[in-house]
């Protein structure tokens, strides 16, 4: 998938035209059951495209560039209202959720 979505890029890049077609791209997401004809949002690309480039790259730097980038860590923390014991747990993420205000 990383290779056609190079392409792609590529042809957009230098093609004079007003649209390409992304046939080779799409196959190369190995979708079935019609999961080719469903709308899918950037955060499961980026996911789709991010699992694929760790799995086809090379051990050494480039296998681990995508963690180092993207990934952070966060730490839960639950506090007892009764006794006041605390329970913490560090937790890896590749996404983060932000609350927009005016926007539910």
């Amino acid at each position: 998938m990383p290779c056609e979505l190079q392409r792609l890029l590529a042809y957009m890049q230098e093609a004079d035209a007003a649209a390409l077609p992304t046939e080779a791209l799409t196959r190369s997401f190995n979708w079935e059951d019609g999961q080719e004809l469903v709308q899918h949002d950037l955060h499961e690309l980026t996911r789709i495209l991010f699992d694929n480039i760790e799995m086809h790259s090379p051990a050494g730097p480039l296998k681990t560039i995508i963690p180092r980038l993207y990934q952070g860590s966060t730490v839960n923390q639950v506090v007892c209202g009764e006794c006041g014991k605390d329970s913490s747990r560090e937790e890896s993420f590749c996404d983060l959720t932000v609350p927009v205000d005016g926007i539910r």
